[in-house]
């Protein structure tokens, strides 16, 4: 809500006030120079639209406006066909009784874990088919995700694999458990154990 409203002010402010400026510049400067000058400061408004587009999609990124909107499951549905016709994946999905309740935490931790390893898929993975995987007991929501591309040395993963690290640390906090195993030439499985009873923790 931060982030939306202070920098959405301020960026609004900006755009205002460069307005006001190529306003005025036609008035007080020479012809080729304020021509000039106007040129530099509608590409300046043209990042600042870029910066407006970018912070909407962080704050997006930060809480889905669907899983508000539409509750979880109608949002990860969406989430996964969307990625799999737009990547033209064979999909294989399994999910639970869409009635299954989950609280807000588990929701938005794995609705991030499958968000984040079908960007990977999409980005590195040259998949042509993906899994996704959910069955709940009584203790917890178990996930899986599993594509059939290129793979990875698990290895030779360095410490700048922020997706990853953000996944794993999003559930190890909330007493979850997170693997990934992968080879060259041999796809990518994600497995999450997400506890349900994280209020108990």
């Amino acid at each position: 809500r931060e982030l939306h409203d202070e920098l959405g002010s301020i960026f609004t402010a900006t755009k205002m006030d460069m307005a006001w400026v190529m306003k005025k510049l036609k008035d007080i400067a020479p012809a080729t120079l304020g021509s000039e000058i106007t040129d530099k400061l509608k590409k300046t408004s043209l990042y600042i639209d870029q910066g407006i587009q970018y912070q909407r999609h962080i704050v997006q990124e930060l809480h889905p406006a669907m899983l508000s909107t539409f509750g979880f499951w109608p949002a990860l549905t969406s989430l996964i066909t969307d990625a799999a016709e737009r990547n033209q994946w064979q999909l294989t999905l399994n999910l639970p009784n869409k009635n299954t309740k989950l609280n807000e935490t588990i929701s938005l931790v794995a609705y991030r874990i499958v968000q984040e390893s079908l960007n990977n898929a999409n980005k590195y993975a040259k998949a042509t088919a993906v899994s996704v995987r959910m069955i709940t007991d009584e203790k917890y929501l178990k996930v899986e995700i599993e594509d059939n591309g290129i793979g990875v040395d698990m290895n030779a993963l360095d410490g700048n694999t922020h997706g990853l690290s953000g996944m794993r640390h999003r559930v190890l906090a909330i007493g979850g458990h997170f693997e990934m195993l992968s080879e060259p030439s041999k796809g990518v499985l994600i497995r999450a154990l997400i506890p349900l009873d994280v209020a108990a923790l």
